[in-house]
């Protein structure tokens, strides 16, 4: 198992990870990082926002966000979907 700060539970990305963790020679270790590192992205596991004075959304799948005209943000009508890759 390794570091997995943010609690993922995902029995592909754990499998990906030892792999990872027992491969030592260099080439075939960064293949397997790069499956490990794809399924991150492909899966969006993390959000991550910006604080900033001007937020936007970028992406297509972001709906409910209109730009603020001040400060305040309501997160609450964010909706974002989730992609249907391999399920």
């Amino acid at each position: 198992m390794s570091n997995n700060w943010g609690s993922i539970n995902d029995p592909e990305l754990d499998r990906l990870t030892a792999i990872a963790r027992t491969t030592f020679e260099p080439d075939a270790r960064d293949a397997a990082l790069a499956k490990v590192h794809e399924r991150l992205v492909d899966e969006a596991m993390f959000v991550f926002f910006v604080h900033e004075v001007a937020p936007r959304a970028l992406s297509p799948r972001i709906t409910g966000f209109s730009a603020p005209n001040g400060y305040y943000i309501d997160w609450a009508k964010l909706d974002m979907t989730v992609s249907d890759k391999g399920n």
